[in-house]
């Protein structure tokens, strides 16, 4: 009677909250000058799928997601054979 339908002492099982406005520290690839370049950036809140880049990338930068073997532009008739990099 009064328990809430909770289960065991209080707080038990539950982990610290996420703190989702803790920037997280990663590493993308950026084409500049026609090169691929090591850029730092700091992502904020994701779904998985998509990501939240908060610092380190301007708009209109082009970051490699996938290195398949052809040239830009070039179609590639082969399968996909590599997994999408989460970050």
């Amino acid at each position: 009677a009064g328990s809430g339908g909770r289960r065991g002492p209080r707080g038990a099982g539950s982990a610290a909250p996420a703190q989702p406005d803790a920037p997280e520290a990663k590493t993308v690839w950026v084409m500049r000058g026609g090169a691929p370049q090591r850029v730092d950036i700091h992502t904020g809140l994701t779904d998985g799928t998509v990501t939240e880049v908060v610092d380190g990338l301007s708009e209109g930068d082009q970051v490699v997601v996938d290195v398949d073997g052809t040239t830009a532009g070039a179609a590639s008739s082969a399968p996909r054979t590599s997994m999408p990099r989460m970050f």
